[in-house]
């Protein structure tokens, strides 16, 4: 039988105290999806989750695909000869920026092209999940606007980071004219859908 040693010093009782709940709480896609993507809404995406374009413009008569997951990407002609490139990427944490992703957005526009500056930026609005029969909401970005000046032809390009998701989108349309721009930018933002993440 152990006998306990009267001199060995006597352990102090113990307190009970409440564990660190090791389970985190289920993300809401769906309210995420309901509500307008802005820069500040940006922090209420999942981490590492990708975001992608709909696609929907190559059912849009004197439109067609001309290269189809590609990097990426998709491109996409018109018969009025406008050129759009939809991209988006993942696992894009270098170009993230915590809790801002308007200066996130515009360091990437930076990264791509250093003579970009932030002044050069204007916020513009994409479509945010939903269809042609029930309208999404808004999704801010960064756009950068070029006029038409032969041979450089007019185009823009929308682009977000979406920090919290290590995401990145990039939309861009280049016609011949500044008045071809003017017409293909309603049809492309109608229907180049950004789609939220699902659960």
């Amino acid at each position: 039988m152990a006998v306990d040693d009267p001199k060995a010093p006597k352990p102090a009782p113990s307190t009970p105290t409440l564990a660190t709940p090791t389970v985190i709480p289920g993300h809401d896609a769906a309210a995420v999806a309901a509500k307008d993507m802005t820069f500040a809404a940006g922090n209420t995406l999942a981490a590492s989750v990708p975001i992608s374009f709909g696609q929907g413009l190559e059912e849009t008569p004197g439109w067609r695909i001309t290269r189809n997951n590609v990097d990426s990407g998709t491109d996409y002609t018109s018969t009025a000869g406008c050129i759009v490139s939809a991209k988006t990427r993942t696992k894009q944490r270098s170009l993230s920026v915590a809790g801002d992703d308007n200066a996130a957005t515009a360091g990437m526009f930076a990264y791509l092209d250093s003579s970009v500056l932030p002044e050069y930026l204007k916020t513009a609005q994409l479509r945010w999940g939903g269809d042609d029969e029930k309208p999404g909401k808004k999704l801010d970005v960064l756009a950068l606007e070029t006029k038409a000046a032969p041979p450089v032809r007019a185009s823009v390009v929308y682009a977000r980071v979406f920090s919290q998701a290590e995401s990145t989108l990039l939309l861009s349309i280049s016609c011949p004219t500044d008045a071809a721009l003017a017409a293909a930018k309603g049809t492309v933002i109608k229907r180049m859908v950004v789609q939220p993440p699902a659960d």
